[in-house]
């Protein structure tokens, strides 16, 4: 049945479309069409529905009549001129576009569509005012600096076209089209007034010294001075030792391969506060590891956990086209060659169920080894994730000044049935995808906290010989959060003792 009040009804929806019924989705908001026909948002949420599955004649009909109950909403003229760029029809695009703007000039990416339409019609100087209003609203916003840098250096402005690729890089350090363009620039210019131009671009961090590096690199090799060339990108290996780009560019100036994939594919799979932080810290320290953080985490962030990774383009374009996502980004050809193992953190939850594409396209990958991390204390996961909430801290580093652990003011109070719940979901996950992947072609390794944390090199040792590394000792930068005594933490710790007395889950309560 069809709620009355209109945010429950967005909301049934929007679980619909994520929990994958898109169809049903699809049925549910036609109900609500016909039971509430003036409701602007029903039109323009169907409207998304059909264009998300490539609907887009039908999806344009949702979002005008959308427009015309709600003329003022800024989102449907918006979605209406992306159907309009989809068709070709780029007046029409322009005209929705410039609508946008009037009814939400701060809409960063609507200056950003003109621009892009603009530029295709070689309409450069206003295509350029377009995109530096996208950036003056959002200054990280990448994408419009990388088609800024573009104009500018078809205007011949190559000054300011270097310095806009080197701010989009500092973004985005691992888009190599961006280079690609950037190479353009050092190519064809003087060498001597290139440098000066390098030399004069800003360094605020670590990633943007090396990048002056490796332009004065190209520079230089591109004028056939080689020897200094690879002096250059060894200095932003120094600066960066995690910037990929040099070692890729020192392979190419000895003739080397271009490619390294012939690395371990991992992934540690586990629940929230099983000790992944600790184990992950604890694989960043191997030189020859690539161990990233959660790729599919629902906060709209990227855990890469090294520098030059972060990228809203690379957050969308993981929405869009997961595998490929997986594919060129995590398990790429462009490591350098000590690399011997790459891998990322993937909790039972994310990807919302086991038919997700992802899940079906990792039990497919051949030679993929899976690091089964668990904690044998339910209740202490369970308590921990409750602190972590409260606190916000997920995780202390040992280096960070402000890092402290949190002080709790007054014991918290568990409900019984939640934390009953909790052990049996737990569980059930552990079971499922402790038997999801193929064990034909894919390894487990299975791996308690308890044991990483008071067997720390024993069970590392025996880590790094699974996933095919050297062996060496490991080191760890987060701090352990828990300390206080699970009674101390828990106000009603001997209740859900005696209530978990004659259960499986007791022995849980070892205080």
């Amino acid at each position: 049945m069809i709620a009355k009040d209109t945010s429950k009804v967005e909301d049934d929806g929007d679980c619909l479309k994520q929990a994958g019924k898109i169809k049903e989705a699809i049925d549910f908001y036609q109900q609500a069409i016909e039971l509430a026909p003036n409701n602007d948002r029903y039109y323009f949420k169907l409207g998304k529905l059909l264009q998300e599955q490539g609907q887009i004649t039908n999806a344009s009909i949702y979002f005008r009549q959308s427009i015309q109950l709600k003329p003022e909403y800024s989102w449907s003229h918006y979605a209406l001129g992306d159907i309009f760029t989809q068709q070709g029809k780029l007046k029409e695009a322009v005209d929705c576009y410039k609508r946008t703007i009037e009814l939400n000039p701060d809409f960063s990416w609507s200056y950003y569509k003109l621009g892009r339409i603009l530029q295709e019609k070689y309409n450069l100087e206003t295509a350029k005012v377009f995109y530096e209003k996208a950036i003056e609203l959002e200054p990280d916003y990448d994408w419009a600096r990388q088609f800024l840098a573009d104009v500018l250096t078809k205007l011949e402005e190559y000054r300011l076209a270097l310095d806009c690729y080197h701010q989009s890089i500092a973004l985005n350090s691992d888009y190599l089209k961006t280079y690609e363009a950037l190479g353009k620039i050092l190519r064809n210019r003087d060498p001597d007034v290139l440098i000066k131009d390098i030399q004069k671009l800003q360094t605020n961090s670590r990633i943007e010294q090396a990048c002056i590096k490796v332009y004065l690199g190209q520079a230089l090799q591109n004028h056939n001075q080689h020897q200094k060339a690879i002096q250059n990108y060894e200095k932003a290996i120094e600066i960066e030792p995690y910037f990929e780009l040099p070692y890729e560019l020192i392979r190419k100036s000895h003739g080397s391969p271009e490619t390294i994939d012939n690395y371990q594919r991992f992934i540690v799979l586990c629940h929230p506060r099983t000790g992944s932080n600790f184990l992950g810290s604890l694989l960043l320290s191997h030189p020859q590891i690539r161990a990233f953080g959660e790729m599919f985490s629902e906060d709209n962030e990227l855990h890469w956990l090294y520098s030059g990774y972060k990228s809203r383009r690379i957050i969308e374009l993981r929405e869009e086209n997961p595998i490929y996502f997986i594919d060129k980004l995590i398990y790429r050809q462009t490591f350098p060659s000590f690399v011997k193992a790459v891998g990322f953190k993937l909790f039972y939850f994310q990807l919302k169920n086991r038919q997700h594409v992802i899940w079906q396209y990792l039990k497919k990958l051949k030679n993929l080894k899976i690091i089964h991390l668990t904690r044998k204390n339910m209740l202490h996961t369970y308590v921990s994730h409750k602190l972590a909430t409260i606190s916000n801290q997920w995780k202390l580093i040992k280096e960070e000044k402000n890092s402290s652990r949190f002080s709790l003011s007054e014991p918290i109070v568990i409900d019984y049935e939640e934390c009953l719940a909790t052990f049996k979901l737990v569980r059930y996950w552990e079971t499922q995808y402790g038997n999801f992947f193929d064990l034909s072609t894919q390894q487990y390794c299975n791996v308690n906290y308890e044991d990483l944390v008071g067997k720390t090199e024993q069970v590392t040792n025996k880590l790094q010989e699974f996933i095919g590394v050297d062996r060496q000792p490991l080191t760890f930068s987060t701090i352990k959060q828990g300390l206080t005594p699970m009674k101390e933490m828990v106000a009603n710790y001997d209740q859900l003792k005696r209530k978990f007395q004659n259960s499986c889950w007791v022995e849980f309560f070892d205080e």
